[in-house]
């Protein structure tokens, strides 16, 4: 017991009692400290830009890799885009490099220097593990490590234990394997983290096999203890200090140089790729997979980067089994890590080390190529659930966009109105003291089915004293006029819109109806189809009422009833036409009937869920809105109560948040956002598939004179929706702000591919004070086609949907029930000028039914809900998931501007796919449904738990 107390007691003196043992305490204590500076402020860091890099890549809107971006035709030249990518490489690799200088000079000045007898040496797998308890905890890139690993092999470490460390390092480290499980379908997942530990644990002993099966450097020699020399600690420290800055500066001078060329050359190599060399040459065939392999050791990127690299090369069209191999080389090695090594290994080993690189990375792609020609292999590379459920919210980054002259659609309309029995004609507008407004913006039109037969309807608004017509369709393409016979003509006093809900939740569709005077026009069906009319209710706003709009605002089955309010009587009171901060000065209402005050103009009327409507103070603090066109319920935060977006004239365009019991807040932290200075119609959809609602706002594009004063002219506004009230202006980006004088806009996906295309229509007579009265008369509807990760492109000429008349109103709907959207128009009057004297004529509608050659399918999706729900399910979400991809739906009730379609249908395209995986409903209650393996090419009802 005494024996061993003095030996213990002696323990501690042994750990310093030579200049080694000293040297290597100071040179632990050292690359521990640098380690854990260099995870905390970069490597920790960098997962935010890799996941900010991932969310823009797998964007339908934009797919792009640190510069290099799958688009049409490049928006850049080829040597910017490299140029750009080049620099950015270096930046990211910068501090790597660094670090990676510091602790290779500090591994042979204080862990190994030349005095060493002892060495991290090893062969076959031995050597391979403890290179592995090195590589890993290092988070470097296979060119950022060569100074680390080079350092271990000069002071004795074998080949299998330097390339353990170089492939654990760039490969094998924790964050790029969760990523690749997390981002990629299990195949690519699992692929990697397989592969990768098989190129950790024996590519070094095949290499050392093929060059010396016993490679021991001269001077390894048998461990031994270091003598006690009882050196210093000062002349020790300072001696090893001065030896890692002169070891440190000659790895900067030595591979620092290469490593910058290295970037530009990997820069240029990228830019070569384009989604048809992609299509081309990286399908899932042997082909695609060598290319794959031979294209990701020929490329250095910096740590964990090659995973947005194969994110967006699969959104290009990329293979999953070429995606397989990539993600694999593309990390493991590079022209940097092979340069670098050959000064501390023999040729013989390097190309030996390239060689089972890319072999592997074929081996690992080969095996992925297997499952997936034997049918087990997914059929998109990415995670169904990546984006949805991670929410990443990138920079805003470009989307690709054109305007349609080098984009092919497929789509086709023809014009059928004529032969549809629609017959009637808009009212001209008058002029009243000089000016035809506001009865030149109205021509009011909703959708649905109101007799209950499976067939969609048309309410028609006529303008002026003009009586309403209602088109019963009769299921064989026409439809018959019958606004008499079920007491639906009304003589509007100018009507404005029109929206249909069930808000009584007796099963059928009701239908209101705003005046330019009140009172407002509730028309109550009785279930055939048949209306009374209710015109003593809806008594404000008293002059304009715009765009009526239900849902339900306290999520009690009940709908509640915004409406909207365009009165320059108003408005006079504020400098509101040329105020630029979008900030009006809240006017305090006492009363909380909002009909007490005035200076109020935009409304909601409460359900009491007895029929019976009142209006109430919906802001939880004092606002006013002015200039109100098109108010739209529709849940932006993804909370579960439906929020409000307000789109308005002269920079107005708002949110408020619903916190509650039927409460709103103004999102003031969103609005200087919405620059949108003309607001007009609103389209809202999840366009970029993302799980979330995104907003268009439809304005006036200034084509002759883009500076318009007060009315401005920078067009259209695309906002996409980042998550809990945040918005990206990509007005520009997603190449949709020349709308012309924009009115109604509504998302559908036109062509049944998976994703929302958008269609607005336009037009406007200008006053002569505004400018040349013909500017934006005659001009075609726009028709912007999702193209996926294309961006939208115009194509409204070549498909045959360029209506050219005033068009206010449109509604997207399968008037025909074949399964495509088909296209309705409202125009408000016809425009000429015969030798100076100006010509208003009444103008009809215009029916495009959609005659897309296609064999894409299609899925509709409607809701029965029992009380306490909504009958129809407004608000709830329908989300279906075909082949990896999930689209989402929110059933609402809320106008574009003066029209509705019926938006209590989820209409869904479908591609190729033949039968959907899986239909999940999330009702507003909280409760969900899920029905899984649905065929295709049907309408399908789901009821409520």
């Amino acid at each position: 017991m005494l024996n061993i107390r003095a030996r213990t007691s002696n323990f501690p003196n042994s750990l310093y009692d030579s200049g080694l043992k000293k040297r290597r305490i100071v040179g632990l204590i050292l690359i521990g400290i640098m380690l854990a500076l260099f995870l905390a402020f970069n490597r920790v860091p960098k997962l935010d830009t890799v996941q900010a890099d991932l969310a823009v890549a797998t964007s339908p809107a934009a797919e792009c890799f640190q510069g290099f971006c799958i688009e049409g035709p490049p928006e850049k030249s080829f040597f910017t885009r490299w140029w750009e990518f080049s620099l950015t490489y270096l930046q990211l690799v910068t501090v790597g490099m660094i670090f990676a200088f510091l602790v290779a000079g500090a591994t042979e000045a204080f862990v190994f220097p030349k005095s060493a007898d002892w060495r991290l040496t090893g062969t076959g797998i031995r050597g391979s593990l403890k290179g592995l308890l090195v590589g890993p905890a290092m988070n470097l890139c296979s060119a950022c490590i060569v100074p680390v690993a080079s350092a271990f092999r000069r002071r004795g470490s074998g080949i299998e234990t330097t390339l353990s460390i170089t492939q654990g390092s760039s490969t094998f480290n924790l964050p790029s394997l969760i990523m690749a499980a997390m981002v990629f379908a299990p195949l690519i997942g699992g692929s990697r983290i397989a592969v990768s530990l098989v190129g950790v644990l024996l590519i070094g002993p095949l290499v050392a096999k093929v060059v010396n099966r016993h490679d021991r450097l001269s001077f390894s020699l048998p461990y031994a203890p270091a003598a006690p020399d009882m050196a210093g600690w000062r002349e020790t420290i300072e001696e090893s200090f001065k030896e890692w800055a002169k070891i440190t500066a000659g790895h900067v001078m030595r591979l620092a140089p290469v490593m910058v060329l290295a970037g530009f050359a990997s820069g240029f190599a990228i830019q070569w790729l384009s989604p048809q060399t992609v299509t081309t040459w990286l399908g899932d065939d042997i082909l695609g997979v060598v290319i794959a392999a031979t294209i990701g050791i020929a490329i250095n990127v910096p740590l964990l980067f090659e995973i947005p690299l194969v994110a967006v090369l699969l959104m290009a069209g990329m293979g999953t089994a070429p995606a397989a191999a990539l993600l694999f080389t593309a990390a493991a090695a590079g022209p940097i890590t092979f340069w670098g090594l050959s000064k501390v290994m023999p040729r013989s080993a390097i190309a030996a080390f390239a060689g089972s690189t890319w072999l592997l990375g074929i081996g690992g792609g080969l095996a992925a190529l297997l499952f997936v020609s034997l049918g087990n292999g997914p059929d998109f590379g990415l995670r169904a659930d990546y984006g949805t459920s991670t929410r990443f919210t990138p920079p805003v980054s470009v989307v690709a966009s054109g305007n349609g002259t080098d984009w092919a659609s497929s789509m086709r309309f023809t014009d059928v109105t004529l032969d549809s029995g629609i017959t009637h004609t808009h009212t001209a507008p008058e002029p009243l003291l000089g000016k035809t407004e506001p009865t030149d913006m109205v021509g009011g039109a909703v959708a649905e089915d109101f007799d209950g037969d499976g067939w969609l309807d048309l309410f028609v608004l006529r303008g002026g004293e003009a009586p309403s017509v209602l088109y019963m369709n009769e299921g064989d393409g026409t439809f018959s006029e019958e606004a008499a016979l079920r007491g639906a003509d009304l003589p509007t006093r100018h009507g404005v819109a029109a929206a249909a809900a069930d808000y009584d939740n007796d099963g059928d569709s009701d239908i209101v109806v705003s005046a330019q005077q009140a009172p407002h026009y509730l028309l109550v069906n009785d279930g055939s189809g048949k209306f009374s009319v209710d015109d003593t209710t809806l008594t404000e706003p008293k002059m304009f009422a715009t765009s009526p709009s239900w849902g339900d605002v306290d999520n009690d089955g009940d709908l509640e009833l915004a409406l909207g309010e365009w009165n320059p009587e108003t408005a006079k009171n504020y400098d509101a036409a040329t105020k630029a901060d979008n900030d009006i000065p809240a006017i305090a209402n006492e009363n909380p009937l909002i009909g007490s005050d005035d200076l109020s103009p935009l409304f909601v009327y409460a359900n009491d869920g007895q029929g019976r409507l009142e209006p109430y103070e919906f802001r939880a603090a004092p606002g006013i809105d002015l200039w109100v066109f098109a108010p739209r319920f529709a849940d932006l935060d993804d909370d579960g109560l439906t929020d409000l977006a307000v789109v308005s004239d002269y920079g107005m365009s708002r949110i408020y948040r619903n916190v509650g019991n039927g409460m709103f807040q103004l999102e003031r932290s969103a609005s200087p956002t919405f620059t949108d200075e003309n607001g007009m119609g609103a389209a809202i959809g999840d366009y970029d598939n993302d799980g979330d609602l995104d907003w268009f706002v439809s304005s006036i594009f200034g084509q002759n004179n883009p500076d318009k004063g007060v009315l401005g002219g920078t067009g259209n506004r695309f906002y996409r929706n980042e998550s809990e009230m945040r918005f990206a202006d990509l007005s520009s980006e997603a190449g949709v702000r020349d709308g012309g004088w924009g009115w109604a806009a509504s998302f559908g996906d036109l062509d049944n591919d998976g994703d929302l295309d958008l269609y607005h229509v336009n037009g406007w007579v200008q006053q002569a004070e505004e400018g040349n009265p013909d500017e934006f008369n005659n001009q075609p509807a726009r028709l912007f086609e999702n193209g996926g990760y294309f961006g939208f492109h115009e194509v409204a000429e070549q498909t045959g949907s360029a209506d050219k008349g005033q068009g206010r109103g449109v509604i997207l709907f399968d008037y025909d029930n074949d399964g495509d959207l088909d296209i309705f128009i409202t125009n408000n009057h016809e425009y000429t000028s015969d030798s100076g004297e100006v010509v208003r004529s009444p103008a009809a509608p215009t029916l495009l039914r959609n005659d897309t050659p296609t064999s894409s399918h299609w899925l509709k999706v409607t809701l029965d809900g029992s009380p306490p729900l909504h009958s129809h399910g407004i608000g709830s979400r329908v989300y279906v998931t075909v082949n990896g991809l999930t689209q989402m739906r929110e059933l609402n009730a809320s106008t574009n501007f003066v029209t509705q379609g019926p938006g209590r249908i989820a209409h869904f395209g479908l591609g190729s796919a033949d039968t959907v995986d899986e239909i999940r409903v999330e009702w507003v209650n909280g409760e969900t449904s899920v029905l899984t393996n649905v065929p295709a090419d049907q309408h399908i009802s789901i009821p409520s738990q």
